[in-house]
């Protein structure tokens, strides 16, 4: 704070001192008709809660960007269009009081007009707020009324009968301070609806206009601002509520502070007083003594353009905006740069060279040298050839010693100036007109060398030698354009040509080749920084950074402003300050971090070659042809400050909607386009923007300084858009905005539609099974009625087959005892032969099978027999075989079993005429073992056809329980054929 109010201080004497010939500017943007703005007439400023700024004018409201201006009338819902007051109440939103007495309220999306016809016409001159919510509203000539959070109004005029209000203020103790045309005046407020009762008039404040009252930052203290009698700080008393204390501020200073208008207090407690006819004034407070000791003054000689203001406002950023009478609005951004320009009718505004030491700021000018010093003895001082000096633009200077300054021109040489005797001697180099154009200038301890257009001189004081270098010597041209000493004693040459070169401490000259093209380069300076890099600037190739034998090169794309350099210098943090056309660039060495600052800074002008320097407190020079540029690294403060997101317009399918609703959009593919903007007051141009629509991107969009957003083919679903804005340092709000998009669903998707169709179908359901089961049971009445005819029916034939079954039956029956009737029986064989068993089981009822046996005398004559078929058709053949077997054995000419059995043949075919060709021929027949046993020998003879027989010998009794052996062998076999075996024991 105390080198920054020297600074001041030194500008204040400048106002002062009439034989000035150097005076301070300010970065100032002005406003006015032509960049939009509705009139030029400013008589309010304010920001809403999204970060616009809105300038009351006499022809309507003005929102500001940053960029452009968007002004509403009342054909727009405002309430009127000449604007005099506005007020941000503690929910941010804005009220806009009017010439005519009306109110507008303004909540960040829409206007409410308050209507006040009926009580007020006059303007309205202040708005306040009080810690209930209720806005109270002041009119010059009706007046006050209050307005609730219902927009309620109370009005409250006979208590101010025939006073002319502009200023209100409530105080800590819930009463009225009223700033009137007769002085300042305290009401207490009483009873439930707090109705204003008039308690004193404040006598510690003259009896004059009070046009504003400011609440003091962190106290119960207000500001008091006068029509003619200057500022007050009021300071309510301890003891008694009604008692106050008034100081006059600004008395010491020599300015003048009538007819105050507005007043803004900064962070560091400096004021900012607006004034009808005497500009702004800053009020610059001491931080030892806390006195306002020191004042800047922002008028029409200044950028300003007018002595006429009607209000001051800081922004969110810090930025002041001044609104004024006639010019429209100003913003004054106190950044880090301060710009000085030379006043003088025989200078341009150029700065060629600076030099700064603990005394004195060198400038050298186009015809002259300018000494600022930093003494109150010795503030200006001008040397030209009217004061033993040359008119000559100053090139160069170096400080030799303590009272030497070595001072180098264009064209006429170089100098040594005596500080302390203000006198001048000329430096002698040769009669060659081109080793008087000076370039550049440095020495140590051992020598002073000057850099000319003919090449290098190094004077050695002690020894009375010169020597000069020349192309002859070994450099690559003669036309230097700055040397510097190195930490190693080596003298680095930047000229025009494709190799930097250096003079070592023999004097020996050595080139290092920097650019291998083939056409030839200007190097039109050179530094070495803290860590011995040398850097390298060109004229068309950017900077060059050498260390032994790397390079490195920097150029537009690696973020330079431009790849055309015209100075080097090295700033107190071993940064490097490029200068270039309209602006600087600076490379951070720590990271290689390059930041350009160009108009939207302050930097106007074109840098000068060498023309910079950077003193022994850390401010950097710059000589440009716009004047002089000093960086202050003390304000070189990242802005923490991100830009205010907001929406300027939101369109699908290029409608425009309100996305603040919670409307779900109805079923369709949207094409989206977002419009936004970022406001930010300090450096707007470089705003970078990274968005992301949730549920349709899958990562964040690429930082770009486009403001608008464009999706296509949204279908339904819940989308969330995001949005960061980036200022100029690269900081962001650390919450995106968010924009919430529903798009429904299509009906065949939505719940209710689902639950409707899966009970719809659920019922039809129901329904298909209610028919289907009437139809079955339909259908089945008529298959049981069908059922019952055809079971009738079949119940009816199954009783007849039975009938005829049992009959056949019977008639089978009936046969079977006709066929057992005609064998023979059994215990007849017995008595013949006891040990013997017959095994007879038919399939059927009837028997195929049969056996005889009869005894003749000393023979028995045993058959078993296999009749073609089994069943009827069998038993019919067993009772043929039987009837013919007792006819063929009775025979007296049967001889022998074989005998027999051919006769049985032969009766077989003539019964069953198998030997009529004219008759069907049967196959049937029979097979048969035919068994002529002699009872007393026991001899055996037997004919078979197809039939075997067993005989058992050897005295071995072998008793075969056929019937058993029979059905174990069968099993679950069906039986398929008729069965018959005779066992005989002889």
């Amino acid at each position: 704070m105390e080198k920054s109010f020297k600074i001041y201080f030194g500008f204040l004497l400048v106002i002062f001192f009439s034989s000035s010939l150097f005076s301070q500017g300010y970065q100032i943007k002005n406003y006015g008709v032509d960049n939009g703005i509705s009139q030029p007439y400013v008589y309010s400023i304010n920001q809403d809660k999204k970060g616009f700024l809105w300038i009351g004018t006499g022809d309507g409201a003005c929102k500001f960007d940053g960029v452009g201006f968007k002004t509403f009338y009342s054909s727009d819902g405002f309430g009127e269009n000449f604007v005099t007051t506005s007020f941000r109440d503690n929910s941010r939103n804005l009220w806009f009081g009017h010439n005519q007495g009306g109110i507008t309220f303004y909540d960040g999306n829409v206007f409410k007009v308050i209507n006040t016809s009926g009580f007020s016409k006059s303007p309205v001159t202040a708005i306040i707020s009080d810690e209930k919510g209720f806005i109270w509203c002041a009119t010059q000539n009706d007046g006050i009324f209050r307005i609730s959070k219902n927009f309620e109004v109370d009005v409250f005029k006979m208590e101010f009968n025939q006073l002319n209000i502009f200023s209100l203020e409530i105080t800590k103790n819930d009463q009225l301070i009223v700033g009137t045309g007769e002085g300042l005046m305290l009401y207490n407020l009483t009873g439930e609806k707090r109705k204003p009762f008039f308690a004193k008039l404040i006598e510690a404040i003259p009896e004059t206009k009070i046009q504003c009252i400011i609440k003091k930052n962190n106290s119960g203290s207000y500001w008091i601002g006068s029509e003619d009698q200057g500022l007050f700080l009021l300071t309510p008393s301890v003891s008694d509520k009604n008692k106050f204390n008034a100081a006059p501020i600004g008395k010491s200073i020599p300015v003048e502070l009538n007819n105050v208008q507005d007043i803004y207090e900064d962070e560091l407690s400096n004021l900012w007083i607006s004034t009808f006819g005497n500009g702004v004034i800053k009020l610059l407070i001491s931080p030892s003594s806390l006195q306002y000791q020191g004042f800047l003054h922002f008028s029409e000689d200044n950028g300003v353009g007018t002595k006429y203001t009607k209000a001051v406002y800081a922004d969110h950023e810090g930025n002041i905006w001044i609104g004024t009478y006639g010019n429209g609005l100003i913003k004054l951004q106190d950044n880090c740069f301060d710009f000085y320009t030379p006043d003088s009718k025989e200078n341009d505004k150029g700065v060629y060279s600076i030099f700064v030491d603990e005394n004195s700021k060198w400038f050298g000018l186009e015809k002259g040298l300018l000494q600022n010093g930093l003494n109150s003895k010795n503030q200006v001082a001008f040397f030209d050839q009217k004061n033993g000096f040359v008119s000559d633009k100053v090139t160069s200077f170096f400080k030799a010693d303590s009272n030497s300054l070595i001072i180098g021109t264009s064209s006429k040489g170089a100098y040594r100036m005596n500080i302390a005797k203000r006198t001048f001697s000329k430096i002698i180099l040769n009669d060659d007109q081109l080793c008087n154009c000076i370039n550049s200038i440095t020495g140590n301890k051992n020598a002073l060398w000057i850099a000319t257009k003919g090449g290098i001189f190094k004077i050695e004081t002690a020894a009375k030698i010169t020597t000069h270098f020349t192309t002859e010597s070994g450099l690559t041209h003669n036309n230097i354009n700055q040397i510097i000493i190195s930490a190693d004693n080596k003298l680095w040459i930047a000229t025009h040509s494709n190799f930097i070169s250096f003079i070592d401490e023999q004097d020996n000259v050595k080139n290092i080749q920097l650019y291998k093209g083939t056409d030839l380069i200007n190097v039109t300076s050179i530094l070495e920084d803290k860590k011995k890099y040398i850097w390298v600037a060109t004229l068309g190739n950017g900077v060059y950074k050498i260390k032994d034998t790397a390079i490195t090169k920097y150029t537009v794309g690696n973020g330079l402003k431009s790849n055309y350099c015209y100075s080097l210098v090295l700033d107190g943090s071993n940064n490097i300050w490029i200068g270039h056309r309209s602006g600087l660039s600076r490379i951070k060495t720590e990271n290689n971090e390059i930041v350009v600052f160009d108009k939207n800074e302050g930097v106007l002008g074109d840098c000068n070659p060498t023309a910079s320097f950077t003193d022994f407190e850390g401010y950097t020079w710059f000589g440009t042809t716009m004047g002089t540029a000093k960086f202050d690294p003390h304000k070189d403060i990242k802005n923490l400050t991100p830009p205010i997101i907001s929406i300027t317009s939101f369109k699908l399918n290029d409608k425009e909607v309100d996305y603040n609703k919670d409307t779900i959009f109805p079923h369709d593919n949207y094409r989206l386009r977002i419009d936004f903007v970022g406001i930010t007051f300090k450096s707007n141009t470089h705003i970078l923007y990274q968005y992301k629509l949730e549920g349709f991107d899958g990562s964040w969009s690429e930082k770009t300084n486009n403001p608008f957003a464009i999706y296509g083919k949204l279908s339904e679903g819940e989308y969330t858009f995001l949005l960061k804005a980036y200022n100029n340092d690269g900081v962001c709000n650390t919450s995106p905005f968010r924009i919430k998009i529903s798009i429904a669903s299509p009906i065949w998707q939505r719940p209710w539609f689902i639950i409707i169709s899966i009970l719809s179908i659920v019922y039809a359901f129901y329904l298909w099974l209610k028919f289907r089961e009437s139809n079955h049971r339909r259908f089945k009445i008529q298959l049981q009625k069908a059922l019952n005819e055809k079971t009738f029916e079949v119940v009816a034939q199954k009783e007849e087959i039975e009938k005829k079954n049992k009959d056949i039956t019977d008639s089978i029956r009936y046969a079977k005892r006709i066929q057992d009737a005609i064998l023979p029986e059994l215990e007849a064989l017995h008595k013949i032969i006891p040990e013997s068993f017959i095994f007879f089981q038919p399939r059927d009822i009837v028997s195929g099978d049969f056996y005889w046996f009869d005894r003749f005398g000393d023979y028995l004559i045993v058959v078993c027999a296999d009749a073609t078929g089994h069943g009827v058709p069998g038993a019919f053949m067993s009772m043929i075989g039987s009837t013919l077997l007792k006819d063929v054995v009775s025979r007296k000419e049967v001889t022998s079993p074989s005998y027999s059995l051919t006769l049985l043949e032969e009766e077989i075919k003539i019964l069953l005429k198998q030997n009529d060709t004219e008759h069907h021929q049967t196959q049937d027949g029979v097979d048969i073992v035919f068994c002529e046993i002699n009872l007393k020998t026991n001899l055996l003879r037997f004919a078979s056809t197809k039939r075997p027989v067993i005989i058992s010998k050897n005295n071995e009794v072998i008793i075969l329980k056929i019937e058993n052996y029979f059905n174990k062998w069968k099993g679950g076999n069906e039986q398929i054929d008729d069965v018959l075996f005779i066992g005989l024991k002889l």
